[in-house]
């Protein structure tokens, strides 16, 4: 999903503490062995492992992908795949550090002794060089540059990220509320300026053709700050209509209050990237009403895919939170069992890797609008799908879609414009519940 949705910045780590850990990524290494094409399989079973930041200061943000991975396996596939039962043998904890998340990786592997690692979420994906050296299927939480490494590294939604592309989505969002004077506020942290920099490239490619002008931007506020009265005398001196922001709830809740206490709340229409999360609209709603939001999967609230609804279920049944890490680790199961499915008795690790490298149309059961495994591990998809929502009375809700579906999609990896194209899927089987077969080459 390479236009607005490939430069949403997951910036749930706190600048602070990325600065730290980037400052030991220098000192990471690979090395050792993979071992063997079919490694950790026998004829009964197939074990697994993952990694995540389970502890340290961002340990709820990334530690529950494995309750995703482990909620597929028992609802989905509790009795295995062709007569193998999948074991999670290993939940290891990198700690939020670059170096434990090398050695980890390479715990995995040469004493844990895995087939493939499903569920990885951190920060600082170090390891992620020494698991595509040793060509490991890998999968997880895509919010690195480095899930671009190589074909066996396979992220949620494509393993491709370019935060300063210019894609159509937010100006098109802009038109859609009627605004001409836009603006974009982001921190100095390098994700949050890269994310802006994508945001103005986009209005300025594709929303000068309808008179957009960027009226501010604003790549200067530190991670913390609580006073944002000289962006929002900006806007009001500009007559701005629009703001993105590149941050996370923190500093957009600053900002939102920065506008209600200006008397700009209802004027100027806020676009966030981050915090379409209930626990977050539990905590901020007053602050959050008629804020727009954008997801590249079915909303969570819309449900009408078979995989939707299995991961609601899902995630009710064992009182997991419903969010962006919990789906993530469901989709990178769904995508290995999908893989083994497929690969039939002869499972090796060459196998598994080589037939998700042919599919041209994964959809995860219908949560993701399509992955083309033959582009996504370092290229756009041939078509950007986003679902846009909008805080109404309290809740997420789905705008701008047609009827069940509530995607609104663009041509990749360069539009001549912002005219949305159709949804590259029949619509009345993909809403309905059923389970597509994954297209392959």
């Amino acid at each position: 999903m390479p236009g607005l949705a490939s430069r949403v910045v997951r910036l749930v780590a706190l600048p602070a503490v990325l600065s730290l850990i980037l400052v030991a990524c220098g000192n990471a290494s690979g090395g050792g062995g993979g071992g063997s094409q079919t490694q950790g399989v026998t004829s009964s079973e197939i074990d697994i492992g993952g990694i995540a930041a389970k502890t340290g200061p961002l340990a709820n943000q990334y530690g529950p992908i494995f309750q995703g991975v482990q909620a597929y396996l028992d609802t989905q596939v509790p009795n295995g795949v062709n007569g193998r039962k999948i074991k999670y043998v290993a939940q290891l904890d990198d700690q939020t550090l670059p170096s434990l998340n090398v050695s980890q990786a390479r715990a995995l592997v040469t004493q844990d002794n895995v087939f493939a690692v499903v569920g990885v979420a951190t920060p600082i994906f170090a390891g992620g060089k020494y698991l595509a050296q040793n060509n490991i299927p890998t999968f997880g939480w895509n919010v690195n540059p480095e899930w671009s490494d190589g074909p066996s590294l396979f992220g949620e939604k494509g393993s491709y990220l370019n935060f300063t592309h210019p894609g159509p989505g937010i100006a098109w969002l802009a038109n859609r509320v009627g605004a001409q004077k836009v603006g974009t506020i982001a921190y100095t942290v390098s994700q949050s300026a890269d994310c802006a920099t994508g945001q103005i490239y986009g209005y300025q490619k594709y929303g000068a053709a309808v008179g957009q002008q960027v009226v501010l931007k604003d790549t200067s506020l530190p991670f913390g700050f609580t006073d944002i009265s000289g962006d929002v005398t900006q806007l009001k001196n500009s007559g701005a209509q629009f703001v993105g922001t590149c941050m996370d709830p923190t500093g957009n809740t600053v900002l939102s209050k920065g506008l209600q206490q200006a008397g700009l709340y209802n004027q100027v229409k806020q676009y966030w990237p981050n915090g379409y999360d209930q626990s977050v609209l539990n905590q901020f709603a007053p602050l959050m009403e008629g804020v727009y939001f954008e997801t590249g999967f079915v909303p969570y609230a819309h449900g009408f895919t078979q995989g939707m609804d299995s991961y609601l279920d899902a995630m009710a049944k064992i009182g997991a939170p419903v969010s962006d890490v919990t789906l993530a680790g469901w989709i990178n199961a769904d995508l290995f069992v999908t893989a083994l499915k497929q690969v039939g008795s002869n499972v090796t690790r060459q196998n598994v890797i080589n037939t998700i490298n042919k599919m041209t149309h994964y959809t995860a059961g219908g949560i993701s609008p399509g992955i083309d495994w033959t582009q996504q591990h370092s290229n756009p998809g041939p078509i950007d799908c986003n679902a846009f929502l909008q805080v109404q009375q309290g809740k997420f809700t789905s705008v701008f879609g047609s009827g069940k579906n509530p995607f609104v999609c663009f041509q990749s990896p360069n539009p001549t414009s912002m005219t949305p194209v159709p949804f590259p899927n029949d619509p009345s089987t993909f809403f309905n519940s059923t389970q597509p077969t994954p297209k392959t080459s």
